[in-house]
């Protein structure tokens, strides 16, 4: 039997993706991704410290070249996209984040993370300096969405990836 790729990640990111049984299903969920997914959660290691324990971040994502998204001069250009980021843990000069992406668009988590001036670890794309892990610090570990036949509320959370947790531990002193 095959199996279809509802939505997608970056090769770099880990976590949690949505596959379907058959085409129509695969096809309903993303044409109602907005109205079917209900929580969509990433955890980021980004650079420094967080000044907020949480926050908002509100702006009209454009595609570019070689799929990076940027936001544009005007608000009347891209997409509307709002990240919620709650800081979770602060040490070793990174912090480890929650976001919030339940209405996601395309690199929004890294562009977002970006305009806070917090650039998700081991994201050359959008200048981050530093890869201690040697990987993109971005993993899907939350998703909650409606069955597409049965509308049933669907539950799926995974752990954070050791090594997110071994960059925030403080040491003993």
């Amino acid at each position: 039997r095959r199996v279809y790729a509802v939505h997608h990640m970056d090769r770099e990111v880990s976590g949690i993706l949505i596959f379907a049984k058959d085409e129509k299903t695969k096809i309903t969920l993303q044409d109602n991704w907005n109205k079917v997914i209900k929580k969509y959660h990433y955890v980021a290691i980004v650079s420094g410290e967080t000044e907020k324990d949480n926050g908002v971040v509100t702006s009209w994502l454009l595609d570019g070249r070689l799929d990076y998204s940027h936001s544009p001069l005007s608000n009347n250009d891209g997409n509307k996209a709002i990240t919620y980021y709650k800081t979770i843990k602060r040490a070793n000069g990174f912090s480890m984040v929650e976001l919030d992406l339940s209405e996601s668009k395309k690199n929004q988590a890294r562009a977002h993370m970006h305009e806070l001036k917090h650039p998700i670890v081991g994201d050359e794309k959008y200048e981050s300096e530093s890869n201690p892990i040697k990987r993109l610090a971005l993993h899907a570990f939350r998703l909650h969405f409606h069955h597409p036949v049965t509308g049933e509320l669907m539950k799926f959370e995974t752990t954070y990836p050791i090594t997110f947790r071994k960059l925030v531990q403080r040491e003993a002193a």
